[in-house]
């Protein structure tokens, strides 16, 4: 990637978004931008699915922070127009347009952010920008409406669908720490059960959940997997190995026991 310039890179976001509202020519000149400050040497390699292959330019950060605060700029107080710019993103179709796209949305809370995210889960094969829907996409929408964000991941955790499962349990790990405290058993609610339904990424969403929920309230964290334990749920003992240490000594003390018990 060439070393960047900070007057150069404010003058090539600034264009970019001004023509935010053209999705054509905006998706060729981001596809452009992307290219210039791909890192040729780190660059992921492309991911084939179901649906093609999965593009990563290995944009550094910075420069896809710079974009992101210049597009959420360009679309603050209309969900429209939020909604337009990430179709427009996510149709470039490379990881860093669609976490673009997740971050576009992130500041807005109509209901239509979370169909966007529904339908979108069903055509990523790219398990980064899967997790980014459900953490950053859904952040104020869940925010301001936390019963209804508790509705639709039991809807997703219940269709028993991989990727359904993977959006849920992303959005719900990064919830945890900022839901209401009288909304965390419906939390838990959602978790009974996963660590016998979930592998690969979804099992490591699971983990990432169960760790919040245990800086953010770990008697209940902790009454959750002894819970999960006595059912004798199968990969319990292992979801207790892999996040016991997220816990305070006196309820480490009751996990190791309920192990080796």
């Amino acid at each position: 990637m060439p070393a960047v310039d900070p007057t150069r890179l404010a003058r090539q976001v600034s264009e970019l978004a001004a023509i935010l509202e053209q999705p054509e020519l905006f998706r060729r000149r981001l596809r452009d931008f992307l290219e210039t400050y791909a890192d040729r040497v780190r660059r992921p390699r492309p991911i084939s699915g179901r649906m093609g292959s999965v593009r990563a330019f290995g944009t550094a950060q910075p420069v896809l922070h710079a974009l992101g605060v210049a597009f959420k700029g360009r679309t603050v107080g209309s969900p429209e127009s939020a909604l337009s710019a990430a179709e427009a993103l996510w149709g470039e179709g490379s990881r860093e347009s669609r976490l673009l796209a997740c971050s576009v949305l992130s500041d807005h809370s109509s209901h239509t952010v979370c169909v966007w995210v529904e339908s979108k889960a069903m055509q990523c094969e790219d398990a980064v920008v899967l997790a980014d829907l459900g953490q950053t996409a859904l952040l104020s929408w869940a925010r301001q409406n936390p019963g209804e964000f508790l509705q639709a991941t039991a809807r997703w955790l219940a269709s028993q669908n991989r990727v359904e499962g993977f959006l849920a349990l992303s959005a719900l790990g990064a919830r945890v720490l900022d839901l209401p405290q009288d909304r965390l058993p419906a939390v838990i609610d959602r978790l009974r059960g996963q660590s016998a339904r979930v592998s690969g990424e979804g099992k490591r969403a699971l983990v990432l959940t169960v760790q919040a929920l245990a800086a953010r309230s770990p008697g209940e964290a902790a009454s959750f997997l002894l819970d999960e334990l006595a059912s004798k749920a199968r990969g319990a003992d292992r979801l207790v190995s892999e996040t016991i240490e997220a816990f305070p000594e006196s309820h480490r003390r009751r996990l190791l026991a309920a192990l080796s018990g």
